[in-house]
């Protein structure tokens, strides 16, 4: 006889709103990406598995894109509303908010 465990974790990332320290978000983010399985996606489509079919992909990246917009409040929001893909996501929430997170 085997018995199945699952754990079941939430997990609560503080929606970053352009003033709390956007390094420590991102780590935040990046751990909770990690956990639900999602974080490969940030490295780029072509390091998903290679036996994934397109449709798979193309699942993943929307799941992790929705998980970082759910990560950020309304006035972030609306800075990168454009942004349709998780990678063009990250690049502009960087570009926007590294450099003002480490001259803090």
């Amino acid at each position: 006889m085997t018995i199945k465990v699952t754990l079941t974790m939430k997990f609560d990332v503080e929606k970053f709103n352009g003033m709390n320290d956007f390094n420590l978000w991102r780590i935040r983010l990046h751990n909770l990406l990690v956990q639900q399985g999602l974080f490969n996606v940030l490295k780029g489509i072509d390091c998903l598995p290679k036996r994934m079919d397109d449709k798979d992909k193309k699942n993943i990246m929307e799941q992790a894109l929705s998980a970082i917009q759910l990560c950020l409040s309304n006035e972030v929001m609306r800075k990168v509303i454009e942004e349709t893909t998780i990678i063009g996501l990250w690049i502009k929430l960087e570009t926007l908010y590294m450099n003002k997170s480490l001259m803090n």
